[in-house]
């Protein structure tokens, strides 16, 4: 019998990524949980395996880190250590079919004996392994030397359902939401008048995952010292200081987005124009890393949300409204007005009307017991923290008990939060009267509900209740303010005196931008009040929409509102001040017959907004919906005044919860066979006339042509074709086709369709869409494939640009380099010339 031999070796994909809570990350690689077993399955020539005779080591590279591996065939996996452990041995005629492409070595022909045997080996990572993306390789040793077989590349995320990880989140429900959701609300606004906002995570999106790891790998501390990042990526701890100081661009450090808050946004896009995570790191990626023009606090923390979901570390994002900025460090802000209630332009201080940031998850031991749980992490470049602009993790527990020498930037956290509030009145730079405020600030701190859209009032988690004492005088808004209403508000007196008092009442309401100090003042108003003993008087004021109209388009308008009490006697002066947004008019949605929405079934939506301007208004509207739409609807719309838009929007369900495991168009194997291998392209590149495979992982009972059908739908523009796939026939030169090759059934993992499609060999060149629809009695999914490219063929007789000679095909089609001609008969002049068209992008 022939010696133990490898003929294939597959990382079982599907089955993997399943049992790892990774399904739907989308990478290059097999995305996998550190501290948690995988299956890689041999399949070998030859006799079968002896242990005693042969020894298999896998070697595990991160880099220049290397571990070595030598499988066994007893033990359980080790929370510490990388672990190898042979599962089991198939002695059949049937091998482990891969269900990624693997190396192969050739297959021997005949039956019996030499008929293909397969090994199951159960590999395990510690707990604390770092994450990023490793090679794999199998060292087989037997008495006729030593073979290594690449095995392929995995990327080892943080793993939130293993007790063992630093990560750890118990429940399951926090899990699906904390990791898994790629859907989440902002919220911004004013405490009276909170603004909730969708966004997009898009962490399952396409490259999405990929582009995360090549964050880590551009950080500065990866390109100062390899070996060192690679070794502290274990740590969450560390991660979250990485993953905060890259998320902006402030370091020059090849970061993802540029802030702006003022000015200007034409050079790039306004931060309120972003709905989602992907656009934003996707253009990165597009610009060889250059920073993304523009981001706010809310984009960051949205985008940092994003890349720490897709690293496996449960975050979520948080909302402080009134959140102190303390620039010295004394955990006091400071504002100064002038005898009218005008702020002034006075210190370094501020209070941002709101700040979004994001808390992660994980263990804190270097902190000691006590501090593990949410930690806070900010993205947005507001001070420096060892080097970089960045901030946190900062323990909340270590917030709430203000306990400002734990690591790290708990200060300036617990200043955002918790700082008091200095008022001052002043004349000529003279101070006339201070007052303190202890809840101003962080006055309000939400993040979204689990499983709702609703918020979550979280304040009680970072501060103490105290119980203020008497107000002399308040501010209250009667409406939550909006574009086009005019804004309504009571301002509250109180004496807590014996005696009347003849008081002086000056308001007003200054424009504001939600990080810094007012601008100018657009309403006041001046009167006299006359007050009893232990009286409460209640003034009702009113601004037009006139007045305050807005000058200039954004998402939300800001108002700073102040009112100075004056006892006419005394001089003393007390000061309330109160800041709100004023919300821009909602769109509304509506589906015509909601109840009767069926899957894959065209449907209609309507978009209504109202303009409340005096003035038409114009801009672009942009839809979209995660297996609603196949790419985001964009136009342009123009609103007369008053009017209401309605627009309906055409789109089709395509699926009800469930997602087909796994389609893969074979790239590459379908390339070299269709001779466009080296062309280089947003889509997979194909010839006419010619069959291309298509493979389909699924799960479930094994597939039955008697009840399910499978029809492809072919897309180019207005074009299209239906082709069902048959279980046999050929392809034909005239028609598209869509034969069965094969089925793949595996009762311990997941099932495989091979699909091999040949379009006629006159089909229009142009790049294609591609969709799978499959029925049966109970329902019906479209599943969108991708795209492709398709060519002339000068290798099939059956097409118009055959050309008979592999030589001249070489020449006229392949080739990328030539000689042009110039000049005269007796003076001809060869010049080199680089059509390029295997260059980069060229074929799009």
């Amino acid at each position: 019998m022939e010696e133990f031999s490898v003929r294939s070796i597959s990382l079982q994909q599907v089955q993997n990524q399943t049992s790892h809570n990774t399904e739907g990350l989308s990478s290059t690689t097999v995305v996998l949980r550190r501290g948690q077993a995988f299956t890689v399955a041999i399949n070998y020539d030859g006799r079968p395996f002896d242990p005693l005779k042969e020894k298999m080591i896998f070697r595990i590279t991160l880099g220049p880190l290397i571990v070595d591996v030598p499988v066994s065939r007893f033990g359980q996996p080790s929370p510490t250590q990388w672990t190898a452990v042979l599962e089991r041995s198939t002695m059949g005629l049937t091998a482990l079919r891969p269900t990624v492409p693997g190396p192969t070595l050739p297959r021997p022909t005949g039956p019996g004996p030499t008929a293909p045997r397969a090994l199951s080996v159960s590999l395990s990572s510690p707990a604390s392994a770092s994450i990023g993306v490793y090679t794999l390789e199998l060292r087989v040793e037997t008495h006729l030397g030593v073979k290594t077989h690449s095995v392929g590349q995995i990327t080892l995320l943080c793993n939130p359902w293993s007790q063992a990880d630093s990560v750890y989140l118990q429940s399951e429900v926090l899990r699906t939401e904390y990791v898994k959701s790629d859907n989440g609300v902002l919220f911004k606004g004013s405490p009276r008048s909170i603004f909730a906002r969708s966004w997009s995570f898009n962490q399952y999106e396409k490259g999405i995952l990929d582009i995360c790891m090549k964050l880590l790998q551009l950080s500065p501390q990866h390109q100062a010292d390899m070996r060192r990042d690679l070794e502290n990526r274990s740590n969450p701890v560390y991660i979250g200081r990485v993953i905060s100081a890259m998320v902006n661009s402030n370091d020059e450090d090849g970061g993802v987005l540029t802030g702006k808050w003022s000015g200007s946004y034409s050079d790039g896009i306004a931060p309120w124009i972003w709905t989602g995570s992907a656009d934003i790191l996707k253009k990165w990626a597009e610009t060889q890393f250059s920073p993304v023009k523009y981001g706010q606090c809310w984009v960051f923390a949205a985008v940092m949300c994003t890349v720490m979901r897709a690293l496996g570390i449960p975050t979520r994002v948080i909302t402080n409204f009134s959140s102190g900025h303390d620039q010295n460090g004394d955990m006091v802000i400071e504002e100064y007005y002038d005898e009218n209630g005008n702020k002034l332009p006075i210190g370094k201080d501020s209070i941002w009307n709101f700040h979004v940031w994001v808390e992660s998850w994980m263990k804190r031991p270097d902190l000691g017991q006590g501090y593990d749980g949410w930690q806070v992490l900010d993205a947005t470049p507001q001070e420096s923290s060892g080097g970089y602009r960045r901030c946190g993790p900062a323990s909340v527990k270590a917030v709430y008990q203000r306990k400002v020498e734990a690591q790290y930037d708990v200060p300036f956290v617990y200043a955002e939060v918790n700082a008091d509030l200095h008022k001052f009145l002043v004349r000529d730079r003279k101070v006339l009267s201070k007052t303190v405020h202890k809840r101003a600030i962080g006055s309000l701190i939400l993040t979204k509900l689990p499983g709702s859209s609703s918020w979550w009032d979280i304040t009680s988690e970072y501060k103490n209740e105290w119980a203020s004492k008497g107000v002399t005088v308040s501010l209250k808004l009667l409406n939550p303010p909006v574009v086009g209403e005019n804004i309504s508000f009571n301002v509250v007196i109180t004496n807590n005196e014996a005696a009347p008092k003849q008081l002086k009442k000056h308001v007003n309401a200054q424009n504001k931008e939600y990080n810094r100090n007012p601008t100018g003042t657009f309403w006041e108003a001046h009167d006299d009040v006359k007050i009893g003993p232990n009286e409460t008087v209640t003034a009702k004021h009113e601004i037009t929409f006139k007045e305050y109209m807005l000058k200039e388009a954004a998402d939300v308008f800001l108002v700073n509102l102040a009112v100075v009490i004056e006892d006419v006697k005394s001089q003393e002066k007390v000061l309330a001040s109160e800041e709100f947004n004023i919300r821009s008019p909602t769109l509304n949605v509506q589906i015509q017959n909601e109840s009767s929405v069926k899957i894959n079934a065209a449907q209609v939506a309507t978009v209504n907004f109202m303009n409340p301007f005096n003035t038409a208004v114009s801009g672009e509207l942009t839809i979209s919906g995660s297996g609603l739409l196949e790419e985001k609807a964009k136009m342009r719309v123009t609103i007369q005044p008053r009017e209401t838009m309605k627009k309906p929007i055409d789109f089709t369900p395509r699926m009800a919860g469930f997602k087909l495991q796994s389609i893969n168009l074979q790239q590459v194997q379908n390339q070299i066979r269709h001779k466009t291998d080296g062309l280089s392209s947003s889509t997979l590149v194909l010839r006419r006339g010619q069959a291309f495979t298509v493979l389909l992982s699924y799960e479930g009972r094994p597939f039955d042509p008697m009840t399910e059908k499978l029809i492809f739908r072919i897309i180019l523009g207005p074009l299209s074709v239906e082709v069902p796939v048959s279980m046999s026939g050929q392809p034909s030169p005239t028609q598209w086709s869509a034969i069965l090759e094969r089925g793949v059934s595996d009762p311990t993992g997941p099932r495989a369709l091979s699909v091999s499609l040949s379009s006629p060999a006159s089909a229009s060149v142009g790049v294609y869409t591609l969709q799978l629809r499959v029925e049966n009695r109970w329902t019906l999914r479209t599943y969108l494939f991708g795209q492709f490219t398709l060519l002339c063929n000068p290798w099939s007789q059956a097409d118009s640009v055959f050309l008979p000679s592999e030589d001249l095909r070489n020449e006229y089609v392949r080739n990328d380099f030539g000689l042009l001609f110039k000049g005269s008969p007796g003076n001809i002049a060869a010049r080199p010339w680089s059509f390029d068209q295997v260059r980069c992008l060229t074929i799009d």
